[in-house]
């Protein structure tokens, strides 16, 4: 006999087992490691102007990659913007989340009205589980995940799920501080 809380748990562990076979992979399944070069993703802004992950080479990056829809998103988000507004105005870091599988302005107008956030939110191409990368293949993402990369796009640390976004601003703060002041 199936009861309500008995699905949900088949579910919720369905679901959170999903989510990790999803953790993102380069060709050849070796997986994206701290330390590696992450592969070059060309997205687009909210004018629809492609943006790469290189165009950021010459600052630490936080790559957050969620969306609405996602709750464990939603719950990081306080702790992520609280490290925006912290470390926004810092010319060795960048910001930037990518809307996975929702509308790009479903997720712009939750992070802009909703949080107070205004960094870019970037998208794929087309909707779907499946992200282009330059080099001409494609990866898949579990949400949330986030990234934080040096200068070069070099991963420094990388968290998929929630419940670390206590790690953020001490790991951004890492990878920026190998990195000159601009002028």
């Amino acid at each position: 006999m199936f009861t309500r809380r008995g699905i949900l748990g088949v579910g919720m562990a369905g679901l959170g087992s999903g989510l990790m076979g999803c953790v993102t992979t380069q060709p050849g399944g070796e997986g994206w490691r701290v330390g590696n070069r992450i592969p070059d993703i060309a997205l687009h802004n909210a004018e629809g102007a492609t943006v790469r992950l290189s165009d950021y080479s010459d600052r630490a990056l936080l790559f957050y990659i969620g969306g609405y829809w996602c709750i464990h998103c939603r719950n990081d988000m306080p702790a992520l913007a609280e490290v925006w507004r912290e470390l926004r105005h810092d010319p060795r870091i960048a910001f930037a989340v990518m809307s996975y599988a929702e509308h790009p302005e479903t997720t712009r107008q939750w992070l802009n009205n909703n949080m107070g956030l205004r960094f870019p939110v970037l998208h794929p191409p087309t909707r779907g589980s499946r992200v282009p990368l330059v080099n001409g293949s494609n990866t898949a993402f579990a949400a949330p995940t986030v990234y934080i990369l040096t200068a070069g796009n070099i991963i420094h640390y990388w968290h998929v799920g929630s419940g670390r976004a206590q790690n953020y601003r001490p790991k951004l703060l890492e990878a920026a501080a190998v990195i000159p002041p601009r002028a």
